[in-house]
């Protein structure tokens, strides 16, 4: 059984820059450019701040999100470095 099958809980975004080891705006590139799929939860929308729903990942898509080849703790580095 993979680890993919075993995982089924949601994360925060906080939950998903420890396990990548990347940055908050990093996460949400990932998000936003569709490479990472999140889902809204909770809260009841709009456009002040304290109205939004938070993003939740489920551990399977960021596992899936990993093994796809969309993220590589090398590549990250790299781009780290060089700005």
């Amino acid at each position: 059984m993979s680890s993919v099958e075993n995982a089924d809980h949601l994360l925060t975004i906080t939950e998903v820059m420890n396990k990548l080891k990347v940055g908050r705006l990093t996460v949400y590139d990932y998000i936003y450019s569709g490479k990472l799929r999140a889902h809204r939860l909770g809260g009841t929308g709009g456009k002040h701040k304290e109205n939004r729903k938070p993003y939740r990942i489920w551990e399977t898509d960021l596992l899936e999100f990993i093994d796809s080849g969309k993220f590589s703790l090398l590549n990250e580095s790299k781009r780290k470095k060089s700005t």
